[in-house]
């Protein structure tokens, strides 16, 4: 991930796939790379610093980068504020292909992982390293509706977006698959104005955090607020509804003691506004 002095003014958000052969022989295909696997490894996302991509593994590398004549693209917001929740949408676009696939991480500007993740529907956070999303399982879906959760603190920057994607021939192997990538910025905004637009419902501790049998939320918000908790595959575990506190904090326990021991994504929404921290159970 990002590690050289160019990307030190910004938030590094990098994205690469490797997508694997489903459905095949056990032993590795033709490209190198093990059949079966769902989603892209959590170190191929091909950004700066990082141990390269799939391509230069040897993976999908049948033709060169960006040089099939298909897309990669990435939407986002135009501006975030520290602890917003950003929607982002990645979409690869190549004819004639039977499969796709993706991989999308953060990094700050010391190359550290940013921020957290929340997958949608076709995606998933990468098991044992929660800084990444892929694909779940190649298929025909070609986009993928995330969210990025931005750090609490202005030094993050502006945020440096590297995204790609795999568009297959449906092979199950990994020649004569093409891979497209790209980049985009957003910046930050720290004017007290967006801070308010952005900031309606605020979490100012999650206590403990490792929790046990109790996780506690403390959170101010100008109107009756929800707060949920999701696992690292987007799915509801936990929900309660709480009442609006205005300029005061007050304290709402979420019983945890039933979950699996593992990352989750808690977030509070009041008028039509989010706040998201990742916390874990243990035991």
């Amino acid at each position: 991930m990002p590690k050289i002095s160019s990307l030190l003014p910004h938030v590094a958000l990098a994205a690469f796939v490797c997508l694997f052969a489903i459905g095949a022989a056990v032993a590795p295909n033709g490209g190198g790379s093990p059949p079966g696997r769902a989603g892209a490894p959590d170190d191929g996302d091909g950004s700066p610093g990082n141990s390269g991509s799939c391509w230069d593994a040897g993976c999908h590398n049948t033709f060169a980068i960006n040089s099939g004549g298909g897309t990669i693209s990435l939407t986002t917001p135009g501006f975030y504020a520290p602890g917003d929740t950003l929607d982002l949408q990645v979409s690869v676009d190549h004819a004639g292909a039977a499969r796709y696939g993706f991989q999308i991480t953060a990094r700050d500007a010391s190359g550290q992982p940013a921020g957290s993740w929340l997958a949608g529907a076709g995606s998933q956070v990468t098991i044992l390293n929660p800084n990444y999303v892929t694909h779940q399982l190649a298929s025909t879906l070609s986009t993928w509706s995330i969210r990025w959760i931005a750090p609490d603190n202005v030094a993050a920057g502006d945020v440096v977006f590297y995204y790609a994607g795999n568009a297959a021939d449906g092979r199950f192997n990994a020649a004569n698959d093409y891979v497209y990538t790209g980049q985009k910025t957003v910046a930050i905004s720290t004017s007290a104005e967006t801070t308010a637009n952005h900031r309606s419902v605020f979490v100012e501790s999650v206590y403990p955090n490792p929790a046990d049998d109790v996780l506690y939320v403390r959170y101010a918000a100008p109107s009756p607020a929800e707060i949920s908790l999701f696992d690292l595959e987007g799915r509801l575990r936990e929900r309660r509804f709480v009442a609006e506190t205005g300029a005061a904090t007050a304290d709402a326990p979420i019983a945890v003691d039933a979950l699996p021991v593992g990352v989750y994504l808690l977030r509070v929404t009041a008028d039509g506004r989010e706040f998201t921290r990742p916390v874990l159970i243990q035991r």
